[in-house]
Formats: structure tokens, C-alpha cells, sequence
């Protein structure tokens, strides 16, 4: 073997393990950043947690949403924790309804979707899919549950436009009905207009506001 080739197998070498060295870098960097991550979401995930049980336990709140905000990219989805507390004598059922409600622009000075005044069923659809009407829950008498919505921030706001930066306003609503009876609710009465017509029609009498802050 003359000396180039010699000197060209010495290089060939010594970059394939310069390369195996990176590789094997590169893999431990992500798994760090994976796991890194798993934790973070773990965390925030029992922290909502704690935080629903706190505000159901200690406040004797019926419904409990904390956390009401968040930001997100789109396509990326939030996830925003729901408690519900039974303090009746017998067995319920409940029923938790996520509907859009508006949108407006990151100053706030302007909408740029009202629901009632535009159609929202595309965000309701493709934003909340089957968390705008999630399937019902029996809880026992003194009992609670935490459970959660979901929104994955769409890339269009309805067939022809796509998603500008703002803030996403959703309402988070909790029906009661009796164990004898099949709920039956959707995203229609799940609205400020039906809320404010009829409060007692939603279970603690109240409504509750969630956000997402789009960039």
C-alpha cells in the first residue's frame, strides 16, 4: 500500500469515529431533551392536579378550571385540567362542554371571529374535536373527579382563512342530569347568550373562560 493510501484509510478512519462520536452525542442530547421534557409536562400535570383537588376540597368549589391561559403554536395542542365535585346524596351524572366563544387580536382592540355573529362550528370541530362534547361521567355521592379538555390550535379558523395570531377564547361548561335520564348537550349550549338566559341550567351556575394565546 503506497503512502497516500495509507494516509487517506488513517483519515477515512479517524472521521468515521469523529462521526460515530457525534452520532452517539447527538442521541444522548435528545434523549435528555425527551425525558427533560416528560418530566416538565409530568409536573404541570400534577400540578393541576393538586390544584384541582385544592379548590374542590378546600374552596367547596363544584367546578374547578385553573390554569385558564396558555399559549401555543399552531398545531400544537393544550391540554387544561377540569375538576367536577359531587355534594349531593345520589349518584349524577355530568357532562363537560368546550365551545369556541371568540377571538380577538393580540391588543384586544378588535374581534376577529364572534361567535353568535360568525360561524364557529369550524373551530369547534376541527380545534376541539371529541373534547367539545366529552362522553358523561357518574360520580358517587360526595365524590369528585379531575379530568381535562383539549385544544389543538388549528391552522385555519374556517374553510377559507387561515389562523392569525390572538387570543382564543373557549367556555368551559358543566351539565348536570339526573342518573335516570341519558344527558343530551352539545356545543350550541355551551354560550354566554344561554348562560346569561339561563344560569341555572349549568351546574354550579357558573361558566368557565379558557384561553389560548396564539403567536
Amino acid at each position: 500500500m503506497n503512502k497516500k493510501a495509507m494516509e487517506l484509510s488513517v483519515t477515512v478512519i479517524i472521521l468515521l469515529i469523529i462521526s460515530i462520536i457525534i452520532f452517539g452525542f447527538g442521541i444522548y442530547m435528545l434523549k435528555q431533551i425527551f425525558f427533560g421534557a416528560n418530566e416538565i409536562q409530568a409536573s404541570l400535570e400534577q400540578q393541576a392536579q393538586a390544584q384541582i383537588e385544592q379548590m374542590l376540597k378546600e374552596e367547596n368549589a363544584l367546578v374547578a378550571v385553573p390554569f385558564g391561559t396558555k399559549t401555543a403554536r399552531r398545531g400544537e395542542s393544550v391540554v387544561f385540567g377540569v375538576g367536577v365535585r359531587n355534594t349531593g346524596d345520589t349518584m349524577n351524572k355530568y357532562t363537560i362542554v368546550t365551545a369556541f366563544d371568540n377571538a380577538v387580536t393580540p391588543d384586544g382592540s378588535s374581534y376577529i371571529v364572534k361567535c353568535g355573529e360568525d360561524d364557529c362550528s369550524y373551530v369547534n370541530t376541527n380545534w376541539l374535536g371529541a373534547f367539545a362534547v366529552q362522553p358523561y361521567i357518574s360520580l358517587q355521592p360526595k365524590s369528585f373527579q379531575a379530568l381535562s379538555t383539549l385544544v389543538k390550535a388549528g391552522n385555519k379558523i374556517n374553510d377559507a382563512q387561515q389562523t392569525p395570531a390572538g387570543n382564543y377564547q373557549f367556555l368551559v361548561c358543566v351539565f348536570e342530569t339526573p342518573p335516570e335520564q341519558e344527558p343530551f348537550v352539545t356545543t350550541d349550549d355551551c354560550t354566554l347568550d344561554n348562560f346569561k338566559n339561563n344560569p341555572s341550567h349549568f351546574y354550579s351556575s357558573k361558566v368557565y373562560p379558557i384561553t389560548v394565546t396564539i403567536k
